[in-house]
């Protein structure tokens, strides 16, 4: 699932549905993929690199009704560290889903 930016850019995304197969109440409540790109797999390289026992990428998720029910689309990213961070945050209009 992966999601397209307005320059036709992949960009990390995936989705979490509704786990129909739970057998017990130990078992997820939702399941899905992540589909990752190289610029965030270089992330998570970098972070155990520099001796992160637990690299972490940063997501987002939204709420959404599809054809099989609802689901959670979710945006996959770098984790942003203080040096990354841009002057300003992306507004409403700019976030994908």
């Amino acid at each position: 699932m992966a999601y397209i930016d307005r320059n036709g850019v992949k960009k990390p995304s995936g989705a979490l549905y509704v786990n129909r197969e739970k057998t017990k109440d130990s078992s997820p409540d939702y399941t899905g993929d992540v589909e990752l790109d190289k610029e965030t797999v270089d992330s998570i390289l970098a972070q155990r690199n520099k001796g992160a026992d637990m690299p972490i990428i940063a997501l987002a998720g939204w709420r959404k009704e599809g054809n099989k029910g609802t689901f959670i689309s979710m945006k996959a990213e770098q984790k942003r560290t203080a040096e990354s961070k841009p002057e300003s945050e992306p507004t409403g209009d700019e976030i994908p889903f």
